[in-house]
């Protein structure tokens, strides 16, 4: 009976050890996917991420399953049905994710991250689901001071919302360079949220046209994630160009 004990044990010990083995992977796959803005390679991993989340009760797969949907939700802003869809299966994954409480503050996060691209897509819900998103980063941040995304969140909505609707560039820049300080020293979700935080204080530098920290911030981006698709090739450009031409203003 002990040696059948055992063995269930060491049975069951493999399983999870090649579950969080598959976890990492999928992670390092979704920030490589990201980092590229593969649409479709992000939509794969999703489903893997789900089939590990819903088999396996793995709250890490539930928050990149849910983290994939708003980034999917991003990359799709330009076509209605498709964002639709990822919209309600998104928000309904993002539910699930709720109850787990040592996740909750990432999930509330999420949460908010979605509103914020129901507003991109429709301006006029903005009256309703604005205050929810605060609301929401305000619990989020109550349960967990620390957590890097809330910062990187509350900093995009302060930077596209219109300045008489409460939008502000420097309380934008705050947020960002709060979240940057925070992934600097103990920030884990996700994977690439070091290098986002950074792309977008740096763009926040050029609203505000100081350029040199601009450029400095994206230089930093890359020095981290070298092969940052959008930073190298689109902002760290429009920087240079926006740079050169002040200096020649």
């Amino acid at each position: 009976m002990k040696s059948l004990i055992c063995l269930f044990v060491l049975v069951v010990s493999s399983v999870l050890y090649s579950q969080v083995e598959r976890v990492d992977s999928l992670i390092g796959l979704a920030k490589i996917a990201y980092l590229k803005y593969d649409s479709t390679e992000l939509e794969k991993l999703r489903a893997e991420f789900s089939e590990v989340s819903y088999s396996g009760q793995d709250n890490i797969a539930s928050y990149y399953n849910a983290l994939l949907g708003y980034k999917l939700l991003e990359m799709n802003m330009g076509d209605k049905s498709v964002f639709d869809n990822y919209y309600e299966a998104t928000l309904k994954d993002v539910e699930r994710l709720l109850e787990f409480d040592d996740i909750r503050a990432d999930a509330l996060v999420i949460k908010a991250a979605i509103y914020m691209m129901k507003i991109a897509t429709n301006p006029i819900s903005a009256v309703t689901l604005s205050p929810k998103i605060h609301q929401l980063l305000d619990e989020a941040q109550s349960i967990d001071s620390a957590n890097p995304y809330s910062y990187v969140i509350r900093g995009m909505m302060k930077f596209n919302t219109p300045k008489m609707f409460g939008g502000s560039y420097e309380e934008a820049l705050k947020n960002f360079s709060r979240a940057v300080l925070l992934f600097e020293n103990n920030g884990e979700r996700p994977a690439w949220g070091y290098a986002e935080s950074l792309a977008w204080l740096g763009r926040t530098y050029v609203e505000l046209g100081d350029f040199q920290s601009a450029l400095f911030t994206y230089r930093r981006a890359l020095n981290a994630e070298p092969e940052y698709g959008w930073v190298k090739h689109v902002l760290l450009p429009e920087a240079e160009k926006k740079y050169k031409e002040s200096k020649n203003e």
